[in-house]
């Protein structure tokens, strides 16, 4: 009998039942699938770091993070890991939007088990796993422009989405006021906004939560 290659997957997914439906989905989906699961972004990171794994299943509304941000993070540090985002935000325009920013496949949480088993199976063999309609609108979708954002700016955007001030920004992320103002202009650019109420109802249409 030869040995089995486990696959190793990731899932970072804040709501238990939905992680434990994921989770089953693949397993049923392949018997070789070995999956762990975070609440967080910030474990997510740090468990990508600790362990090659074959594919991260990323939900865009985590416990500390939200949006595509939650994508851009990942891409800056992990670049060459296949990445399926799982959401509970209707929308075309954001699946699109993830694909080009370098997602291999985007589902909705309503997707059945065989979907999303089959959406991680495509993925781990080296494919993507889109809706047609998805597809569709990835021919319109405008450019973000987060994507061509440095780590540095991608983390002041995360700050930013969470509703935190320019002085917090600065003291949780070890630099100066004027380096977050400076930050601050070149995210708006990239968003095609002028001030931070835009920036955030932007991040929030990129599939973000509202800031509380």
């Amino acid at each position: 009998m030869g040995v089995v290659m486990l696959q190793y997957v990731l899932i970072a997914e804040d709501h238990p039942i939905c992680a434990a439906a994921i989770k089953l989905a693949a397993q049923d989906h392949d018997s070789t699938i070995f999956v762990e699961t975070c609440e967080t972004l910030a474990d997510a990171l740090r468990m990508l770091g600790e362990r090659e794994y074959d594919a991260l299943v990323l939900d865009l509304g985590l416990k500390d993070s939200s949006g595509l941000i939650n994508l851009s993070l990942v891409r800056s540090d992990f670049p060459g890991i296949p990445v399926l985002i799982i959401s509970g935000t209707e929308g075309a325009k954001v699946a699109a939007r993830a694909k080009g920013m370098g997602a291999q496949g985007f589902l909705n949480k309503e997707a059945s088990l065989q979907k999303i088993g089959s959406a991680i199976g495509a993925i781990l063999a080296g494919g993507d796993y889109f809706e047609e309609r998805d597809l569709a609108a990835s021919e319109e979708a405008e450019a973000s422009g987060i994507e061509k954002l440095s780590k540095a700016q991608l983390r002041v955007m995360h700050a930013l989405s969470t509703g935190s001030s320019n002085k917090v920004i600065a003291y949780e992320l070890g630099i100066s006021e004027p380096t977050v103002k400076s930050h601050l202009t070149a995210i708006y650019r990239a968003l095609g906004v002028t001030n931070r109420s835009q920036a955030i109802m932007a991040l929030k249409e990129m599939g973000g939560r509202s800031v509380q």
